[in-house]
């Protein structure tokens, strides 16, 4: 099914960061969903799940955390632009990120008065298994890594590993909407550094996960909500880039379980 961008997003500039803005007809609650982005991911990438999460009421915006968008971007600096993003709302949004974008999200938690990870890359700390994709990614890319290149996704990796659930004619939809990223972000991605304790994050946690993952098997994400003392949802018909696809499903799963988890306190007046 090929990609419509809705009528509904508007580019605008927020703490000096580039975001699509998907207002809601009418704002139900008082945290908005700030959508971050992945390894090689656009803010294009979350068009489809910011569309149906502003139809459910939510103020969504997709922010553009590469600045400056070169070879010397880190997790540490994404997680910092991430803060400085987070300091220009009122009340504490909701973060919803995908692979690396998880890890800045977790840095990023003091902030936040809600974690969605997004078949999360695991914390450097966490015992994971390396899977086939992981080791054979991580030889490709270990000399474009070792020599600080910013780095394309390969057509045919990108296919295999990360868009493996989607029929073809879409795999080269969603490919063409990446974009190159820093060597720091993707050695996060294929072999993370970072760090993060359990139950530093007073914000509640959902962790995502398709079944058809093949970077981050689903015994290991499952492992690592229990590890993080996050909740738990696993999708069938997914893999790794799960924000394409059918999604409608998924965003509603998460609606509810913020509303559940939330309650009240993140209600608009006028919805109590």
């Amino acid at each position: 099914m090929p990609f419509h961008r809705t009528a509904l997003e508007m580019i605008q500039q927020l703490a000096g960061f580039r975001v699509d803005h998907y207002p809601p007809e009418k704002t139900k609650f008082k945290s908005a969903l700030v959508l971050v982005h992945g390894a090689w991911c656009s803010t294009e990438a979350w068009e489809s799940w910011a569309t149906h999460f502003c139809n459910l009421g939510w103020d969504c915006f997709a922010a553009d955390l590469r600045r400056p968008a070169d070879a010397r971007l880190t997790l540490a600096s994404w997680a910092a632009n991430l803060r400085q993003l987070l300091a220009a709302f009122p009340f504490p949004p909701v973060l919803l990120g995908i692979n690396v974008g998880a890890l800045a999200a977790l840095a990023a938690s003091g902030r936040a008065s809600a974690l969605v990870l997004v078949s999360p890359s695991p914390p450097g700390n966490f015992p994971a298994s390396r899977s086939r994709a992981v080791r054979l990614l991580s030889l490709k890319y270990s000399a474009l890594i070792w020599l600080r290149r910013v780095i394309r996704p390969d057509g045919k990796d990108f296919d295999r590993y990360f868009a493996n659930h989607l029929p073809p004619g879409q795999r080269a939809e969603v490919l063409s909407r990446t974009v190159p990223e820093s060597p720091h972000i993707v050695r996060e991605l294929l072999s993370p550094a970072s760090r993060f304790e359990p139950g530093s994050a007073d914000a509640p946690l959902l962790l995502l996960a398709g079944r058809q993952d093949r970077l981050y098997p689903p015994a290991d994400a499952e492992r690592l909500a229990r590890w993080l003392g996050a909740d738990f949802r696993l999708y069938d018909s997914h893999g790794h880039w799960m924000i394409a696809g059918p999604g409608e499903a998924i965003v509603r799963d998460t609606h509810r379980w913020l509303v559940q988890r939330l309650g009240d306190r993140i209600l608009l007046e006028s919805f109590q």
